[in-house]
């Protein structure tokens, strides 16, 4: 105002970046099958993800796509593609679960890679951001790509 000098109370609360458009995803596992998922409940017979193994982006946000999950019974595997149609692989035995989320196709910032690993004497996948595989290439696996790009 016009009026002269006044003391004024100001208070300022500072955050961390807005996490509000990503989604949690935790690994159950059960044998050689692993569940990504957004769920923190244990599902039937899979040893429950007690921690974060990465975020995937919410629908809509600028640089992602969906994420589908796949399952396979016979196999006890679940396989993850942003290609609605797999990637051209053979999904045979698989039912089509929906998407998990959105994920980045390109580096965007703060994201690191999601990589995928097949074993193919059983057939099943398993991802990580783990350039190394969490050590899985001793149990058979082999590097597969990259499914895209996480927080």
């Amino acid at each position: 105002s016009n009026g002269g000098n006044r003391v004024a109370e100001l208070s300022l609360e500072v955050t961390g970046p807005d996490r509000s458009g990503l989604i949690n995803i935790y690994r159950h596992v059960k044998g050689d099958d692993s569940i990504l998922t957004s769920d923190t409940e244990a599902i039937e017979g899979y040893k429950k993800g007690k921690t974060v193994v990465f975020r995937l982006f919410r629908k809509d946000t600028p640089g992602t796509i969906e994420f589908y999950e796949w399952y396979n019974p016979a196999k006890g595997d679940h396989f993850y593609s942003t290609d609605r149609s797999g990637e051209g692989k053979s999904l045979v035995g698989y039912d089509f679960v929906g998407s998990i989320g959105n994920i980045a196709t390109v580096k965007l910032s703060d994201t690191r890679e999601l990589f995928r690993w097949f074993k193919p004497e059983k057939g099943t996948h398993f991802y990580t951001t783990d350039p190394k595989g969490e050590g899985r290439t001793g149990d058979g696996y082999k590097y597969d790509g990259i499914s895209g790009y996480v927080r």
